[in-house]
């Protein structure tokens, strides 16, 4: 199926939603449980990633939007998150631990910035900002514990 006629069908699934074609915007904080029993174990195991538990771990239109995402570009899943930077420290802190080493542009984005400087340095995570215009001179700044590499284009500051 070409990536057009993917996009005209998915994150639509099978539901009617009462009649319309498009899936409608769905604003929620609080979400009902049927029972005390599935309140209880609303997290347990895969649950938290795809039953709707708490509007701000996303709603049926994150859901599907990351279910489109993942489709369209092949992937086994999707995080929907708020925000780029939301999305940069989720994906930072699952990929760092203490003791490892990043290098980060010199032109990141503000926030990212003071993320890397304040956050990371404080679980013992290094941060060293480099000239994205280093080239082939990038590969003398790695170290044994660089564990990534990470850069914008363009970047914020550029």
């Amino acid at each position: 199926m070409k990536d057009e006629t993917k996009l005209v069908h998915l994150g639509r699934g099978q539901k009617s939603f009462e009649g319309t074609v498009n899936m409608p915007v769905y604003r929620a904080s609080t979400i009902l449980s049927p029972d005390v029993d599935s309140y209880i174990h609303r997290f347990d195991g895969e649950k938290a990633f795809t039953d709707i538990t708490y509007g701000a771990r996303g709603t049926h239109n994150a859901r599907a939007l990351a279910e489109a995402v993942a489709a369209l570009e092949g992937g086994d899943g999707t995080l929907v998150t708020a925000s780029g930077l939301s999305a940069i420290t989720v994906t930072l802190g699952a990929l760092l631990e203490s003791g490892d080493h990043i290098l980060v542009t010199d032109s990141v984005y503000g926030p990212t910035r003071t993320f890397c400087n304040n956050v990371l340095k404080r679980y013992g995570i290094t941060p060293q900002f480099y000239d994205p215009g280093i080239g082939a001179g990038i590969a003398d700044l790695i170290q044994p514990n660089t564990r990534a590499v990470f850069l914008e284009a363009p970047g914020s500051l550029t």
